[in-house]
């Protein structure tokens, strides 16, 4: 990723598997989950020296292993990252902070080695009280956020 017309490559070091947009009230444009346990925050572009530029901004997690999968609730000010390690964070989505952690417990794990989040979907449009967790064995879990 360059920043429009200055040619400098937008630098997030970590391959990008997912992204998660962002509405326009908050610091934030959107957010990319990358190997490696990183989740990267890009700013919205902001005018310096009369180009626009966007900046990057990696924020600590409990993410160890390639977080894979985003869903963001804009009008909850909330972001959900999950990773092959079966750790969820919630992330505020305004300032980049995450807020909770949760790890699928073992004894729902199926295999500790092979089975994995793929993909996290709040269950409801305007409550992030509940997410839907789909595990590569064909599971999906109903987890109750609050």
């Amino acid at each position: 990723m360059y920043n429009r017309l200055a040619g400098d490559q937008l630098n997030i070091e970590s391959e990008v598997a997912n992204i998660a947009w962002f509405n326009e009230l908050g610091m934030f444009w959107f957010a990319a989950t990358c190997w490696e346990g990183q989740v990267a925050f890009i700013t919205h572009p902001q005018q310096t020296k009369g180009r626009d530029y966007v900046k990057c901004k990696k924020m600590p997690s409990e993410h160890k292993r390639d977080v894979t999968t985003a869903d963001v609730m804009i009008c909850k000010n909330v972001l959900v990252t999950g990773s092959i390690d079966n750790v969820i964070s919630f992330w505020n989505s305004f300032n980049g902070t995450c807020t909770k952690e949760v790890r699928i417990p073992a004894h729902l794990v199926t295999n500790a080695t092979s089975d994995t989040i793929t993909y996290l979907k709040f269950a409801m449009e305007q409550s992030p009280e509940l997410l839907l967790v789909f595990m590569n064995a064909g599971y999906v879990y109903c987890l109750d956020t609050t």
